[in-house]
């Protein structure tokens, strides 16, 4: 009977041993990874169609979790309805912030992520004439998003994403926040140590 119990006790305590490594908090197998990505998306900005060209970078935990960067700007004008006497004016539309992204199934060919930026962006007041007294605004975003990205090479991945802009605090007349919200759909290459 002693001798069952001692058995028991040995082959209990060296069991999960052989079964692999031992989770823990701190100090054991985490993977670190890191990348660049230029963007290129096209978006609704009130009546106007425009290109927004931009860049994120992530730090990688585990393959899946990432925490980031991204900034972006609106290519070309931003044009309201109402012009100001015959001067055409327009507006410069740019915003970055925090970038946080959860990847599933991150070692399959294609695979797919959800995303959130969190920041902040300013709307310039420019005109293509006269050098007007640059009127800035600033305002909060939200920016939620999915990925669908290939896996191209070992260092280099392709996206496709769609994301919805939500902003808020535009006060720059005739501007508001309905005017900068909207969606707006890419592509991102991804360079990097997955």
């Amino acid at each position: 009977m002693r001798k069952g119990l001692l058995l028991l006790l040995i082959v209990g305590c060296t069991l999960p041993a052989l079964a692999g490594e031992q989770e823990v908090l701190f100090g054991g197998g985490v993977k670190h990874g890191g990348y660049y990505a230029p963007t290129i998306s096209l978006t609704q900005m009130g009546d106007d169609f425009g290109v927004i060209v931009g860049s994120r970078f992530g730090w990688i935990i585990n393959h899946r979790f990432v925490v980031g960067a991204g900034s972006y700007n609106l290519v070309g004008k931003l044009n309201p309805d109402e012009p100001l006497d015959a001067i055409q004016k327009y507006y410069k539309v740019e915003y970055s912030g925090l970038d946080l992204e959860y990847i599933f199934a991150p070692h399959r060919l294609v695979h797919i992520s959800v995303h959130s930026l969190l920041g902040a962006g300013t709307v310039e007041d420019r005109s293509d004439f006269v050098d007007f007294d640059e009127e800035d605004d600033y305002f909060f975003v939200v920016e939620p998003g999915v990925n669908v990205t290939l896996n191209i090479h070992r260092f280099i991945r392709a996206s496709l994403f769609a994301d919805y802009r939500v902003v808020s605090d535009v006060d720059l007349l005739p501007l508001s926040d309905s005017d900068l919200n909207g969606l707006h759909a890419g592509l991102a290459l991804q360079f990097g140590i997955f």
